[in-house]
């Protein structure tokens, strides 16, 4: 049977990943691997948890550490129809507190080694946080929501040194697009292995 292989938007990259290569390693952190399949049943958990709490287009922000969890929940509010505020793992609580009162997302995801900051900030209601490790299991199964390429898919914050931090906004085929530039210009295939070093909030983490 013929796939119907689609990339116009950010979640259609797992989801042809998953569907021709299932149980090819998608992912190695520290001693474990993920395939594809498991990749996407992840994340399927996290949009089944994101349809509940949010609607079309609301703002999900993240703030994790680089992991495994950063990449399903990247994949599952995006899957979910939603957009991504991207929060660096060493943002200040002053960047903190400026970035989520300007865009105002729905909900933040994240894990227990940033609740303190969250509390020194004072910014949130107590259902807006959740960490990863609290999100219920929804017995359900879950197709993606089919975002369009100009809906909004990302929003990332200049570093802003030397004035305040400035949002940029990322629709779909902007990133489809910048990420097929980079697979052909360094002519990567299906054998290649990219080492990411850097942040996640900094960089396109996505499959060919």
């Amino acid at each position: 049977r013929m796939l119907d292989l689609r990339f116009n938007t950010v979640p259609d990259f797992l989801e042809n990943s998953a569907n021709l290569f299932p149980e090819k390693t998608a992912l190695k952190f520290e001693n474990k691997e993920y395939s594809y399949r498991e990749i996407k049943n992840k994340a399927n958990h996290v949009s089944l948890f994101i349809l509940k709490k949010t609607k079309k287009q609301d703002i999900v922000a993240i703030l994790l550490s680089n992991s495994p969890e950063f990449i399903f929940t990247y994949f599952g509010i995006l899957g979910a129809g939603r957009i991504v505020l991207l929060l660096s793992p060493n943002i200040s609580d002053e960047n903190l507190a400026f970035q989520i009162n300007k865009t105002n997302p729905k909900i933040v995801i994240s894990e227990e080694k940033y609740k303190e900051k969250f509390k020194r900030t004072k910014i949130f209601e107590k259902n807006r946080l959740y960490l990863f490790s609290e999100i219920p299991y929804i017995q359900r199964d879950f197709s993606n929501k089919n975002p369009k390429e100009d809906d909004i898919a990302t929003i990332i914050f200049t570093s802003g040194t030397s004035s305040e931090p400035k949002g940029v906004v990322l629709r779909h085929f902007n990133v489809v697009q910048a990420t097929n530039n980079t697979i052909e210009f360094l002519k990567w295939n299906k054998k290649d292995i990219n080492v990411a070093i850097s942040e996640l909030t900094t960089k396109n983490v996505l499959w060919a």
